[in-house]
């Protein structure tokens, strides 16, 4: 290979800079070029201005990531790495109590609950650390973190109280010496730790906060602590009893819209608090939570997406903020029953990298915001000079000044930041040696930092009308990358002592010398990326030039030979250069030119360890990097299903011998109880999942109704049994108790006998203590039960109870135990790899049964995606009556033994669930199994169920399954017995009246004679019933998706049918479909008319359709597949 020069084609920046020289007199800060390097040992202080590390301002970076919401340790590293590439220079955690404690005294910090590795991955990737161990920590959480054992406790949770004082001194007697350990002070890279979280409501406990503090001092924590301030700034522990070394908050702006931005960020440091400390965000909101029924965080990510993250950061960056943490960069997944009840098992929050850990624009737009601030030193350190609107109002202006260099920082945005107006605002820019103005265009939702009279290196900018990507120094070369809006106008201006030699490598620049103020100007013409050398005397300056779009795919990367640029790959995870070889790591979906600008003593490029072959061009080396093999990436549909129905305990001969029984008569919930025991599920140790009650009476004959009250938290359930008999279920929507009535049929009862009510009661999650009311201790499960007579008093009932197996005594250690709860099959290991079901029943889905209740669905398949390929798989299920009217039932699905969705059919909308590498064997064999709780009989179903792949990037990144015990394995001494361990007696159930009619038609009511001809289709277009005249019936319409059986083919009128009935025939161009052209390449796009992926079916290949077009936002498909569409004019011709 030709020796490498200094550049990647590095993406054309649209800036108008004006760049000058700088004299002896006019040097950079060069303290501030120098951080230690990871690993050695430093100092953390700060000022009113920014955090300090060993004396260097540095602006903090960071976003949020949480490791027990992505329980796959090699996937800890994917994110780690991602984020470190997007700008981030740290990332901040959430330490989970509950997580990691499931029972008082019990402490787990192996496996997925590795902290101390985790800790260890940040350093090595580069990452400071930005410590939130609690207790308390909120994050959309069961209980806020707390541990279940913990609702269970007298005192007052978050207050000086003795019992609550001793439990969060045993957390942290746990988790403060392993974030000691790896303090940036002890040679770590843990910066700065939080104490408690948004600590502002009822009865603030000054002497809980400085007992913390106490505490955690006496811990060896020495970096500077914190609190978080809820919907800051308000000056809570800013000063006083229990505050912190530094004041911090947290603040939401802009949800559902941007145009409302606070100019309050500042306030910490104007409203006479006495704050010392900088502007810091512990939380700046990237997204928000989407609750059960919710919108979807499809919704999230549009309304706080890349302008709204462009908007907010810079407004907040105008407003003094140096320290930044975004809240959530990747939000990951509330598997098992991590959720609180307002929220359902994604937890992908609009964020940054999305759930299934992808990059989009998004994630570039804070790649772009993260390396100026890292680059440009002044900006630690600034002063506010004006901050205003213009004077027609359109405009909003924050000009800051470092007052030291004196550097000028100039933040243009619409004053109404929803707007999407295209306008130029005619900037005033004043230095001590310039005095100009420049036309700022602000195109819709847009805002710019104009940045003036900035050394760096041995340049010197007066000013730039397009913003800085980034600039560095590598040895005696300069290197600066700017970027605008693709066609602004720009300019960049240099000033040399004589006319500087200019050579535009690529791109076009115009280029002009001013003489008399001895200045050059260069401007951007967007005609690919500007790569412009321009040298006087000893001075050498590299200035790139592109657009805002550029910048996306242009990767940094530090390496001890100096600094690269690579342009062109998805992702680039890694640089390191050695013996001249420069060794680059990364993601790409599809092969492309890179093109690497790196440092003149790199003579060899090396990509994910395979040599690259490049070219120079224009002083970048330019060479191919592979993308994936389509054909490799291949899911299996998912077949062989096996069924087994599991309402066990509504059966009246169910033995509950060695159930809990409900004789508690005092509780420490705030939710009061008026029966003669306490039924709260935690009292007993079940704090997850859902439970159930068998209620034993003896009947007189004259029992009327059974009344029951619960609370399950937001969209929960009960249903109930008498004697085996159905007698109904009780929906909620909101977080408080419900009463229903149950009618007694009085043929139920055996009088003078043992009677058995059994309720299959829902836990939705705990709620959480934001208002420090110890909220997150309302009971769970049945909270009030009787059986009431006629005209006397109730029976005198005797209530058992049974959770997950042992309740806080868990049996499976590694998956831990928010992974189970009381479902019979969860307690008997059903879910689990190596459990038999081989003598299931043999069912197809779309499934649909007539008994309400509780059933399983397990089923296996193997893959086979390439070791070297990130392929994010999503389990999706399909029913044709989703949503708010559609069947009652909810699904719990598990993924090789690991709880990874719950579904609810009738409020949604989550209908997919993300399968991370290390559960999913994606070069093995997995398994599914299914719990389905069905409220009524008409609900007795499950829809159609199918993997689905998300995108597929070829990648050096490698994954380990996680290790987690099988059936064999949890229940290998109970394989021959009655399964103690579960506290019952397995017992064999007469087998289910429900008939196997997943493959029948909905208009299946007769039946055809000639069964033996039956064969089995797939209907791929919504298909009306016919008669035998060829007019539409008025059969309900058979749904897309749905497999019947058909007895043949007949012409009715020319057209073409299949027989489904005596009498009842569908168009056969809904199963068969026809054969047209492509006249145009063409995108496939989903039922809501939004593009699936990027592939493009090529022009003149041939399609198969399936009936006639359907209109989608005013625009007409033909239907391809299951939810797979193309325009129909791409086969039409316009006229």
């Amino acid at each position: 290979m030709k020796k490498a020069k200094k550049l990647i084609n590095l993406i054309a920046a649209s800036v108008t800079l004006f760049l000058v020289s700088v004299s002896t007199k006019n040097t950079i800060l060069a303290a501030e070029n120098d951080l230690p390097e990871m690993g050695q040992k430093a100092n953390v202080t700060f000022d009113k201005y920014s955090l300090m590390i060993n004396g260097v301002r540095t602006p903090i970076y960071s976003g949020e990531f949480e490791y027990w919401r992505l329980p796959s340790q090699s996937l800890w590293l994917d994110v780690l790495e991602k984020m470190k590439s997007e700008g981030f220079n740290a990332v901040t955690i959430y330490f989970n109590w509950g997580f990691h404690s499931p029972k008082q005294g019990v402490y787990d910090f192996s496996g997925i609950r590795n902290v101390d590795k985790l800790l260890k991955m940040a350093q090595d990737v580069g990452l400071y650390v930005i410590a939130r161990p609690g207790p308390y920590i909120n994050a959309e959480t069961d209980a806020g973190g707390f541990p279940g054992w913990l609702l269970t406790q007298k005192g007052r949770a978050r207050s000086s109280d003795a019992d609550y004082t001793q439990s969060y001194n045993e957390w942290l007697d746990h988790i403060d010496p392993i974030i000691a350990k790896h303090q940036i002070t002890n040679g770590g890279n843990v910066i700065l730790y939080q104490i408690e979280n948004e600590y502002t409501g009822w009865k603030r406990d000054s002497q809980y906060m400085e007992d913390l503090k106490n505490k955690v001092k006496k811990d060896g924590i020495t970096v500077p602590t914190f609190h978080n301030d809820k919907s800051g700034p308000q000056g809570t522990w800013a000063s006083g009893k229990g505050a912190p070394d530094m004041y911090a908050f947290d603040r939401y702006p802009g949800l559902g819209n941007v145009g409302a931005l606070p100019n309050t960020f500042e306030d910490p440091h104007t409203k006479g608090w006495g704050i010392k400390s900088p502007i810091f965000l512990a939380e700046l909101g990237n997204g928000w939570f989407d609750p059960w029924a919710g919108k979807g965080y499809s919704y999230w990510r549009e309304q706080r997406g890349t302008a709204a993250e462009n908007i907010i950061n810079k407004h907040i960056i105008g407003e003094g903020g140096t320290i930044i943490s975004s809240y959530m960069t990747y939000g990951g997944t509330s598997w098992g029953y991590l959720p609180f009840p307002g929220g359902y098992t994604s937890y992908d929050y609009g964020a940054a990298i999305n759930e299934y850990r992808q990059l989009d624009d998004k994630t570039a737009q804070q790649k772009k915001i993260g390396l100026m601030l890292q680059s440009v030193k002044p900006i630690a350190k600034t002063d506010l000079v004006s901050e205003n609107t213009s004077s027609d109002n359109t405009f909003y202006l924050i000009q800051r000044e470092n007052p030291d260099t004196k550097t000028k920082f100039y933040f243009v945005r619409h004053n109404k930041t929803n707007s999407n107006n295209d306008d130029t605002y005619n900037l005033p820019i004043k230095t001590g040696e310039i005095d100009t103005t420049e036309p700022i265009r602000i195109n819709g939702q847009n805002s710019k930092v104009i940045i003036a009279n900035y050394n760096f290196g041995k340049q010197h900018l007066v000013y730039s009308t397009n913003e800085i990507f980034t600039n560095f120094s590598n040895g005696s070369d300069d290197v600066a990358v700017v970027y605008s809006g693709n066609g602004d106008q720009n300019k960049t201006v240099l000033k040399y002592d004589s006319e500087p030699d200019v050579k535009v490598k690529t791109g076009k620049v115009d280029v002009k010398w001013d003489d008399n103020n001895k200045t050059l100007s260069l401007s951007n013409q967007f005609d690919g990326l500007a790569n412009v050398q321009i040298t006087s005397n000893e001075k050498s300056l590299r200035l790139i030039m592109g657009s805002y779009d550029q910048m996306n795919n242009l990767w940094e990367k530090k390496t001890d030979q100096g600094t690269v640029l690579i342009d062109g790959p998805y992702l680039v995870r890694t640089a390191k250069s050695e013996n001249k070889t420069l060794n680059l790591s990364g993601d790409s979906s599809k092969a492309v030119e890179m093109k690497v600008f790196c440092p003149k003593d790199i003579n060899e490029i090396t990509w994910n360890g395979q040599p690259l072959n490049t070219k120079s061009s224009s002083e970048w080396e330019v060479g191919s990097i592979p993308g994936i093999d389509q054909d490799k990436v291949v899911l299996p549909e998912l077949n062989n299903w096996r069924y087994h129905d599991a309402t066990f305990e509504a059966d009246p001969k169910f033995d509950d011998s060695n159930w809990q029984t409900a004789n508690k008569d005092s509780s420490n919930s705030i939710t009061n109880f008026t029966g003669k025991h306490v039924l709260f599920a935690d009292d007993y140790g079940f704090h997850h999942g859902n439970v159930w009650y068998r209620g034993h009476f003896n009947s007189d004959g004259k029992e009327k109704t059974i009344k029951l009250n619960a609370i399950t938290g937001n969209y929960g359930a009960y249903s109930v049994w008498l004697n085996g008999h159905f007698m109904g279920s009780c929906e909620m929507e909101k977080d408080e108790s419900k009463q229903k009535d149950f009618t007694i049929d009085s043929s139920w009862l055996e009088k003078g006998k043992d009677n058995i009510i059994s309720v299959l009661v829902a836990n939705m999650g705990h709620d959480e203590d934001g208002n420090n009311k110890d909220t997150q201790k309302t009971a769970r499960g049945l909270i009030d039960a009787s059986v009431e007579r006629e005209g006397e008093n109730g029976a005198d009932v005797t209530w058992k109870l049974q959770g997950n197996i042992n309740g806080e005594d868990i049996t499976d250690t590694v998956r831990g135990s928010y992974n189970l709860g009381g479902l019979y099959g969860e307690r008997h290991g059903w879910y689990l790899p190596g459990f038999d079901s081989s003598s299931w029943k043999k069912i197809t889905l779309p499934d649909q049964v007539s008994s309400p209740g509780v059933a399983w669905y397990n089923t296996d398949f193997d893959l086979d995606i390439p070791q070297n390929y990130d392929v994010p798989i999503s389990l999706k299920i399909s029913d044709d009556t989703f949503g708010p009217n559609g069947a009652k039932y909810r699904a719990y699905i598990y993924i090789n033994g690991w709880l990874y969705g719950q579904y609810i059919n009738n409020a949604g909308p989550q209908q997919e669930f993300y399968l991370p590498s290390g559960l999913l064997n994606e070069q093995g064999h997995n398994k599914i199994s299914i719990a389905v709780w069905s409220l009524d009989a008409q609900s007795a179903k499950l829809g159609k169920v199918s993997l689905e792949a998300k995108g597929a990037y070829n990648t050096p990144h490698t994954v380990n399954v996680e290790k987690s015990p099988t059936y064999q394995e949890l229940f290998k001494h109970y394989e021959n017995s009655d399964h103690k361990t579960s506290n019952e007696n397995i017992i064999s159930l007469p087998p289910s009246d429900s008939k196997d009619n997943s493959n029948q038609s909905a208009t299946d009511k007769t039946v055809v004679e000639n069964k033996k001809h039956a064969v089995k289709k797939k209907v791929m277009h919504n298909a009306y019933v016919y008669d035998k005249n060829g007019k539409k019936t008025k059969v309900k319409m058979i749904r897309s998706g749905k497999v019947i059986l058909t007895y043949g083919k007949i012409s009715i009128k020319g057209r073409k049918f299949y027989v489904i009935n005596n009498n009842k025939y569908i168009a056969a161009g809904n199963i068969d479909g026809s054969k047209k052209v492509l006249i145009h390449n063409a995108y496939i796009y989903n039922e809501q008319g939004k593009r699936r992926n990027k592939k493009v079916l090529k022009k003149n290949r041939k399609i198969l359709t399936f009936g006639s077009p359907r209109q989608i936002r005013n625009k007409k498909y033909y239907i391809i597949g299951i939810n797979k569409y193309i325009k129909m004019s791409n086969f039409v011709k316009r006229k």
